[in-house]
């Protein structure tokens, strides 16, 4: 297990660990403390991680084996735990179902409930004997139904499984116990009631595999004590002792190899997506990956094949559409836009990025559409009303231009550059006093700008200011003491500076 995956499921098996010792500890005393100890560990597992819920009903399986001890009493112990196990379960369905994080049995076929149950352990049991190909990632075999050969050899495993428990109950209760304890533990993350876009993970089966560990363990005992009560006979525990350790020996191989996949996070998902070639998440998580890296092109070739595993989904076109406009593939990425827009009509960052793309591309009037619509959809984004202004300004629209540059700096008014190209228009128009008031609002934001203070000295003297642009002309030469211009303007107001 590559424990850097998810501190939280980490945590919340340490407690949860101890919460059983604690409880089987009081099954021996009956000491009020570590009863009290046993509850306060279930709080901090419920706290660290939800999936610790059914806890109780694991009480309960140990009662049943190995304690034996089921009885009022027993039942009475675990109503405390229950309860507390109730209200951290409303709370999980009610703060994840209110960000859609919760999908419900209803939303599927009945008939997903007995398949999903059956997959899913026969899966995990599969993994935990012959861990190979491991991964952060386990996709959903499509599709989820008993024609697909896969899921029908998981759903008959399953049922062979439970078959076996029941048929064992009459020589033994500890087979019963280990599988029940497993799935148990496992019942939240069974896809009964999805939280999670994967279909399985090794997270998930940190506390399930403690039930079958008890049974490998009681077996194993059995298996060492009963040569060693035979005097002179130790050829079987050598060879059990034998066999661990080749286990065990295998099992660290396997471990490092594992582990070296998570090195960084580029060799993680190329790992993810060689394992799992098909599921298209894997492809977007290094796009995004890459894009983060500057690795723009590598970053396309991953969300194109993300889009074409899954052509629906809206936040890979919607990056690739991103990522294509970096690169200046313009064409491209107005069709990505496009798409993406079918999908979500009235997304604002959506038309934004659409009209930086028209922009770029020359088309203005499609441009300004999409930036109206986007500032429509949000009017208080100020990126887009600047850039909206901007594209305006090429067009030739100046009085709509100055109208959303104002529009931008109502949103941030320390938006530098909004109040820079205000002035400029301003300038255009001959409204000098307007322009020198956005050029002095600009360099109050940013007064080491002497291309800025330039302007504004320009319209102080156009506007008859002579002092005051004396003084600006002379800041700009401490700024950049070669300014040809500036030297220039402040000799011709100055003779013989």
């Amino acid at each position: 297990v590559a424990w850097i995956s998810d501190r939280k499921t980490l945590l919340a098996t340490f407690f949860a660990l101890w919460s059983l010792i604690l409880y089987v500890r009081y099954a021996k005393t009956h000491g009020g403390v570590v009863y009290g100890l046993a509850l306060v560990t279930y709080v901090l597992a419920l706290l660290s991680k939800p999936t610790t819920t059914p806890l109780p009903l694991l009480l309960f399986v140990l009662d049943f084996w190995p304690l034996q001890k089921v009885a009022r009493r027993q039942i009475l112990d675990k109503l405390p735990f229950i309860a507390i196990g109730a209200v951290s379960a409303s709370v999980t369905l009610a703060g994840q179902g209110r960000i859609g994080a919760v999908i419900l049995p209803a939303t599927s076929s009945i008939l997903q409930i007995p398949l999903k149950v059956c997959y899913n352990t026969t899966f995990y049991l599969y993994k935990l004997c012959w861990p190979v190909n491991m991964s952060s990632y386990y996709p959903a075999p499509e599709p989820f139904a008993a024609s697909n050969g896969l899921v029908l050899a998981g759903a008959v495993g399953g049922v062979l499984c439970f078959a076996t428990i029941l048929l064992s109950l009459r020589w033994t209760r500890s087979l019963a116990a280990g599988f029940l304890f497993f799935l148990v533990a496992l019942a939240p993350t069974l896809g009964v009631v999805g939280f999670a876009a994967v279909n399985a993970s090794d997270k998930y089966a940190y506390l399930p595999m403690v039930g079958l560990l008890l049974v490998l363990v009681h077996l194993l005992q059995r298996s060492w004590r009963k040569p060693l009560q035979r005097a002179g006979s130790g050829r079987t525990s050598i060879g059990l002792l034998a066999v661990a350790i080749l286990v065990v020996g295998a099992e660290a191989v396997a471990t490092r190899r594992t582990v070296a996949h998570w090195r960084d996070t580029d060799t993680l998902l190329r790992y993810m997506i060689r394992t799992s070639p098909r599921p298209w998440q894997p492809h977007v998580c290094l796009a995004n990956h890459l894009i983060a890296q500057g690795r723009i092109e590598e970053a396309v070739q991953h969300y194109q094949e993300g889009v074409r595993l899954e052509p629906g989904d809206f936040q890979a076109v919607s990056n690739l559409a991103r990522a294509l406009g970096k690169l200046r593939r313009f064409d491209e990425a107005i069709a990505q836009h496009e798409r993406a827009l079918r999908m979500q009509p009235d997304n604002a960052r959506l038309h934004a990025n659409l009209a930086f793309d028209l922009a770029q591309k020359g088309d203005l009037e499609s441009s300004i559409r999409h930036y109206l619509e986007s500032v429509r959809l949000e009017p208080d984004d100020a990126d887009a009303h600047f850039n909206l202004a901007l594209t305006l300004m090429r067009a030739g629209r100046i009085d709509e231009a100055i109208h959303h540059y104002k529009e931008t700096l109502r949103v941030n008014p320390t938006y530098f550059q909004a109040d820079v190209n205000l002035g400029h228009l301003f300038w255009q128009q001959g409204r000098f006093d307007e322009a020198i008031d956005s050029y002095q609002k600009a360099l109050a934001i940013h007064p080491h700008q002497p291309n800025v203070r330039f302007a504004l000295a320009l319209t102080l003297e156009t506007r008859g200011r002579t002092a005051e642009a004396i003084e600006q002309y002379r800041q700009v030469l401490r700024q950049i003491p070669d300014h040809a211009e500036a030297r220039e303007r402040l000799r011709a107001l100055v003779p013989g500076e």
